[in-house]
């Protein structure tokens, strides 16, 4: 009786889970210099520092989701940097042309030279959203170089949203 009411009670929730459809993503973006920017040496060593940054970027090759395109995103990021490698985390987010936006955080590692950023990559995911992202999953990767003052990004990746 016991493994009959388990039984029902897993069929019970796996039934009752929406279905997130998969969606691949891709896009290019480049971000400007940034808006806001702090920078801490630690003092413990030469050239750790703790460096705080937002950002407003601009899509080249706009991430197309649920029939409407991306417009934009503005970056919150942490970083954590010695001589030549240093971690990251941030959030991003994203306006759609309907209005809408997109939550994703951020994190992975980035690469210095001459105690200037070079680039980035990690991973990311989605946190949350509003209208008909409310709900989303998903995650994928990103790429950045560094590109003057500001930088350039390449980000795949996959969603789902719930009843799609």
């Amino acid at each position: 009786m016991k493994t009959t009411c388990l039984y029902a009670a897993i069929a019970t929730v796996v039934l009752a889970t929406p279905v997130l459809a998969q969606n691949r993503i891709s896009g290019t973006s480049k971000c400007s210099k940034p808006d806001t920017a702090y920078a801490l040496e630690v003092g413990d060593r030469p050239h750790h520092l703790f460096v705080m940054t937002k950002a407003t970027c601009t899509w080249d090759k706009p991430v197309e989701m649920a029939g409407t395109e991306s417009k934009g995103y503005e970056t919150s990021v942490f970083n954590e940097s010695w001589a030549t490698r240093g971690r990251m985390l941030g959030y991003v987010v994203s306006a759609f042309a309907d209005g809408d936006k997109t939550f994703v955080r951020v994190h992975g590692r980035i690469t210095l030279k001459d105690g200037k950023q070079t680039g980035s990559e990690g991973a990311w995911n989605y946190t949350g959203g509003t209208g008909k992202f409310v709900g989303i999953k998903g995650k994928g990767t990103f790429k950045c170089s560094t590109e003057g003052e500001g930088a350039a990004c390449t980000i795949e990746g996959e969603y789902g949203l719930p009843g799609r």
